[in-house]
């Protein structure tokens, strides 16, 4: 029997991964033996106790979530950034350049996607594949900063657009 639980965690600021693809997990199990009703017990087994303990976040994990995102949740956003910066940079640069201003509204639009990618690798790490929980585990306070930044985002945006819908 051999069995392997892969608990590595992805890189938070690694551009290099593809956020539309799955996390990459390698963790495996092998059973062999001489009696095919042990090995299939113990292979019943194993797999009744992951399925008793399954992990909470394995949509964040799948193929196309990130794709999704962008278009659900990082597109509108951005335009929300650009429309709350808008008044601030037409006031700042009245009198320059189309061009700049309009690079700076292209450069917002830019960064508030990658924040988006950012948290996103960030969400994966705090919440992995395979986990080893323990009383040393920071992981909680993680997922309480990133919910508190992500709902402070979410209703400020919210309560725009509630507005907008009002006028």
């Amino acid at each position: 029997m051999v069995l392997f639980l892969d608990f590595r965690k992805p890189e938070v600021l690694n551009f290099s991964i593809l956020p539309s693809q799955e996390t990459q997990n390698e963790s495996n199990f092998e059973t062999a033996g001489r009696n095919a009703t042990w090995v299939n017990g113990v292979f019943q087994e194993f797999f009744d106790f992951v399925d008793r303990r399954p992990s909470t976040s394995s949509w964040l994990h799948r193929h196309s979530v990130y794709d999704l995102l962008i278009w659900t949740v990082g597109a509108p956003i951005s335009f929300w950034a650009i429309a709350k910066l808008s008044p601030h940079i037409e006031a700042t640069f009245a009198g320059g350049s189309v061009f700049l201003r309009s690079a700076l509204y292209v450069y917002i639009f830019v960064m508030t996607l990658n924040l988006l990618r950012i948290a996103f690798h960030y969400a994966r790490w705090i919440w992995p594949l395979a986990e080893y929980r323990s009383e040393k585990n920071r992981a909680l306070k993680h997922k309480a900063i990133l919910l508190t930044m992500v709902s402070a985002l979410g209703l400020a945006a919210l309560y725009d657009l509630l507005k907008w819908l009002i006028q």
